[in-house]
C-alpha cells in the first residue's frame, strides 16, 4: 500500500451515482477534494473497489454542505470529512475562530438532519483535539454527538501526514517542514519542538476509517500513531533525509503532550513514523512541483 496514489478527481459528481451498475458498494465522500478525502476516496475505490461520489465546495457552489440538499439514492455508506480545517497554526489563530465556528456549525446544522433521515451508515470523522477549548474541538465534540443521536459513528485521528500539500496557513507540521527543507534546505520550527504527538499515516488513516465503517463504533475511538513522536523528532528525521538545518523555536507549546489514545478496537497502525517520514520525503521530492524549484 505504499505506493498509493493521490489525486483528486471530480468526474463523478453527486448526480452520477445512479449510472453505477457494477455491484459493488457506493460510497459518498463529503469533502472528498480535501488533504484526507484525497487520499480516503483512492482508497476506497484501488484497495476497498468501492463506487466514490465525490462531494466537496472546491467542486462548485451548489456542493457547499452550509446549504446543499443531497442526493443519497444509492448510496451505501457515507464518510463525513467536510470541515472548515487546517493545521495547528490555522486551527488556533484567535482571529479564525469565529470563522470556523459558523462554517462548521452550518454544515453539521444543515447535514446531520439529512444523514439522520436517510438511515445510510455514516461515519463522522472527529478529532483526538474534540472537546479542546478551540473552536475546532468544541465542535468535533458537537458533531461526535450529533452523528450519535442521528444514528452514526465517529473515528477520531491524530496528527495526520503522508500527502503532498501546497504549503499555505492551513498545511500541517509535517509538510510544511519537508517543503522549507526541500526548497530552501532547513525547517524553521515555530516552538522548541519538545511537544509530542501521536504522527498518523495517512494509509493508516485510510485503514483505519474503512475498519470503523465496516465496525460502526458505539462511541469516538482513536486510530492514531502507535506512539508518542515529539516535533524535534520529526524535524530530526526530515533534516536527516534532506540534509536541511534546524532552525529551533523558543516558544514552549501550550499542548506539550497528546492524550493516550483509545485505540478502535482490532486496529493497529502499519507504518512507523520513521518508514512514515522517508515516504512523505520521497513523496516531495519526486514531484514535479519541487523538481522545478
Amino acid at each position: 500500500m505504499s505506493n498509493l496514489k493521490y489525486d483528486v478527481r471530480g468526474s463523478v459528481g453527486p448526480l452520477g451515482h445512479s449510472l453505477f451498475d457494477n455491484g459493488k458498494p457506493t460510497a459518498l465522500v463529503l469533502g472528498s477534494a480535501g488533504f484526507l478525502g484525497r487520499s480516503l476516496t483512492t482508497y476506497l475505490r484501488d484497495v476497498k473497489c468501492c463506487n466514490i461520489v465525490h462531494y466537496d465546495i472546491r467542486y462548485g457552489e451548489e456542493q457547499d454542505l452550509r446549504t446543499a440538499r443531497l442526493d443519497l439514492d444509492n448510496i451505501d455508506q457515507i464518510y463525513f470529512l467536510a470541515w472548515d480545517v487546517g493545521g495547528a497554526r490555522y486551527l488556533h489563530d484567535p482571529s479564525t475562530q469565529e470563522a470556523q465556528l459558523e462554517w462548521n456549525t452550518s454544515i453539521l446544522a444543515n447535514t446531520m438532519p439529512q444523514l439522520k433521515a436517510a438511515s445510510i451508515p455514516f461515519l463522522f470523522i472527529s478529532s483526538q483535539l474534540s472537546a479542546q477549548r478551540s473552536a475546532y474541538g468544541l465542535l468535533k465534540l458537537l458533531g461526535e454527538y450529533w452523528a450519535e443521536i442521528a444514528g452514526g459513528s465517529s473515528v477520531r485521528l491524530s496528527n495526520i501526514y503522508g500527502a503532498q500539500e501546497v504549503q499555505n496557513e492551513r498545511t500541517h507540521v509535517v509538510g510544511d517542514f519537508i517543503t522549507e527543507a526541500v526548497t530552501q534546505g532547513r525547517i524553521t520550527m515555530l516552538t522548541d519542538g519538545r511537544e509530542e504527538r501521536y504522527f498518523l499515516h495517512i494509509i493508516d488513516a485510510c485503514r483505519g476509517i474503512v475498519e470503523a465503517m465496516n465496525t460502526q463504533p458505539k462511541t469516538p475511538s482513536d486510530v492514531a500513531g502507535a506512539n508518542l513522536v515529539s516535533v524535534k523528532e520529526i524535524a530530526d528525521l526530515i533534516a536527516d533525509a534532506t540534509h536541511a538545518i534546524i532552525v529551533p523555536g523558543e516558544r514552549v507549546s501550550l499542548h506539550p503532550s497528546a492524550p493516550a489514545p483509545n485505540y478502535l478496537p482490532g486496529w493497529t497502525p502499519c507504518i512507523g513514523i520513521v518508514e512514515g517520514i522517508a515516504m512523505t520525503v520521497d513523496l516531495y521530492q519526486d514531484s514535479v512541483l519541487f523538481k522545478q524549484v
